[in-house]
């Protein structure tokens, strides 16, 4: 956390018939962080009073940082609270990135103002919120064509324009900025229609936007338009050629998340009874478990647990739109998302909103008083708490310091809960390792140095590349460096422009703790880029572990063995 350090000094002249003193005093925020390698370990599911949940966990030997909770989500709030806290704690440089944290918001709203009752001071804060967030994401609009763009650097990019007219849309219906949004909204739909391409039925797409928004097929491209812009209540006879196109595919398809769009798209403009047949083409998709499995790709190119929630939620909210025939594949979806939830995200950041948005349509369509009951939770078998809940209960019902009952080895939970609700629920066990867990198949790797001895300018070495037997002529997607650069060093911002200048990354942000965060929109070649650090502080100094990770796949992270580490000496 962070600690305020302050320094005073004293001067007396006592060569003066009246001593002469001299004083000055230096205040600073310093940010400490534990030695080692972040661990989590995270459980979730469904729980109801007919079964309860049971899960282990097991603690390593000579860990340090331990912490432990269980939290149990009354309502959707519960969840969109949770998902908030792990979205702010993740870099937030980009559109993306600031949409990650606002939509959330939208639905927070959309779920106060839907459900009576609803504490005024929590709308106040929300639309306070969302003021913040509108400002920042209308910094990355490109002025003079519409449309918008990771950085706000033109020219804008299609699919992550379609992401941001469907936010405004969902915005727009809870709060709007003085002077509303409708010409933003205006804006987006008038660039995405400006696009079409009647000869191909598809749309124009910049080649830069191809190794981008990860990079998505441009079959996909096409669908995650088509259904934003209807949504958008864009005419379908101007689009019906692109229309038509993609439900001749999606017929033919065995992409349950082209078919998911597809069917979504046909839905909005009324086409009931096609949209339907596409929804019920996506159940065989659909196991037994909840999850749809099957897409290879989406719109950001995921992969692993984000592919599948991506898919399962597009699935789950097709469904929604004829929720009397679909009742019961809804539920199957959302109760298998619950369990996707790991420290209050489900994935990526897209995948965390799109599982929040199908969560909280669900909750709107089948609301109901949860009424009178409690949870209790069982470490090892023995009852460490019990939490009551009712109707009224709107944050999550929490197990907190269970670290003092997790000694090293193996443990038990269990979550037993009376009365009629059905909550998701999430436990979380993290601490700190000598050396870091492996997170999946990362396919970048990242190399980090700093130049040796006592320095005044340090010289740190980041080198960027493929893993080994990653196709190196294939870009990778939106991908992210963190360098956790140690204490006392502060980078050069007029270099890291002059670096973003060159191309050598597109953008970056420096975050609370000393992090510099890299980004590039796509990875298509190694990277050795050398940054100047200005020795500002003398000590010795560790810094924060670094890794590297596709935006969209963060559940596969590469981790730098060694931490920098810099000793400065006092200036003469």
């Amino acid at each position: 956390g962070n600690v305020t350090v302050s320094v005073e000094g004293t001067v007396l002249d006592g060569e003066r018939a009246t001593p002469f003193k001299q004083r000055d005093e230096v205040t600073r925020a310093v940010c400490l962080r534990r030695r080692g390698f972040p661990v989590s370990l995270h459980s979730g599911g469904m729980l109801t009073s007919e079964k309860s949940q049971k899960w282990s966990v097991n603690v390593p030997q000579d860990v340090t940082g331990l912490s432990a909770s269980v939290k149990v989500m009354a309502s959707p709030v519960a969840s969109i609270t949770e998902a908030l806290a792990a979205l702010l704690r993740e870099p937030c440089g980009c559109f993306e990135q600031t949409s990650a944290t606002t939509y959330p918001m939208v639905m927070a709203l959309q779920y106060f103002k839907s459900h009576t009752g609803s504490p005024q001071e929590l709308i106040s804060k929300a639309e306070g919120l969302l003021k913040k967030g509108f400002e920042k994401l209308a910094g990355f609009e490109i002025k003079t064509t519409g449309g918008f763009e990771w950085f706000g650097q033109a020219p804008a990019h299609e699919a992550l324009s379609a992401y941001g007219l469907l936010q405004f849309l969902d915005m727009q219906k809870v709060w709007a900025p003085e002077g509303g949004m409708d010409d933003v909204i205006a804006r987006t739909r008038r660039f995405l229609s400006s696009r079409r391409n009647d000869e191909t039925s598809s749309f124009l797409l910049d080649p830069k936007s191809l190794d981008s928004f990860g990079g998505a097929p441009a079959n996909i491209a096409r669908a995650y338009i088509l259904f934003s812009l209807t949504h958008a209540g864009e005419s379908h006879v101007l689009l019906k050629k692109q229309i038509d196109a993609l439900h001749e595919e999606a017929r033919g398809s065995t992409d349950p998340y082209l078919i998911g769009l597809t069917a979504g798209t046909l839905y909005n403009i009324n086409k009931r009874e096609e949209g339907k047949a596409l929804a019920q083409a996506l159940v065989q998709y659909q196991g037994e478990d909840g999850g749809v499995r099957g897409a290879p790709t989406t719109i950001t190119s995921s992969r692993g647990d984000s592919l599948e929630i991506e898919t399962t939620s597009v699935a789950a909210l097709a469904w929604l739109s004829d929720e009397e025939a679909f009742a019961d594949r809804t539920q199957l979806a959302v109760d298998w998302l619950a369990t996707r939830c790991k420290g209050g995200r489900f994935g990526s950041t897209q995948a965390t909103v799109l599982a929040l948005k199908a969560i909280i349509a669900y909750d709107v369509a089948r609301a109901r008083a949860s009424g009178p009951g409690s949870v209790a939770l069982r470490v090892d078998g023995a009852e460490v708490g019990r939490v009551e809940y009712n109707e009224e209960t709107k944050d999550a019902l929490l197990f907190g310091g269970l670290e003092g009952r997790l000694g090293a080895g193996a443990h038990e939970l269990e979550l037993v809960m009376t009365g009629e609700a059905k909550m998701p629920f999430s436990g979380s066990v993290e601490y700190y390792s000598a050396s870091p867990i492996s997170e999946g198949a990362a396919r970048v790797t990242l190399d980090v140095g700093i130049g040796g001895g006592e320095l005044s300018i340090a010289q740190i070495l980041v080198k960027v590349g493929f893993s080994e037997g990653i196709d190196a002529d294939k870009p990778l997607p939106m991908t992210v460096a963190i360098i956790g650069l140690p204490g006392g060093l502060e980078v050069r911002y007029d270099q890291l422009r002059e670096l973003r200048t060159r191309g050598e990354f597109d953008s970056f942000e420096v975050r609370e703790g000393n992090e510099l965060v890299l980004y590039w929109r796509h990875l298509a070649q190694q990277k050795n880029i050398r940054i100047e650090a200005v020795a500002a502080v003398p000590g010795t100094y560790q810094g924060r572990a670094s890794r590297a990770y596709e935006y969209y796949g963060d559940e596969s992270k590469f981790w730098v063995q060694t931490p920098l580490k810099v000793t400065i000496a006092p200036r003469a």
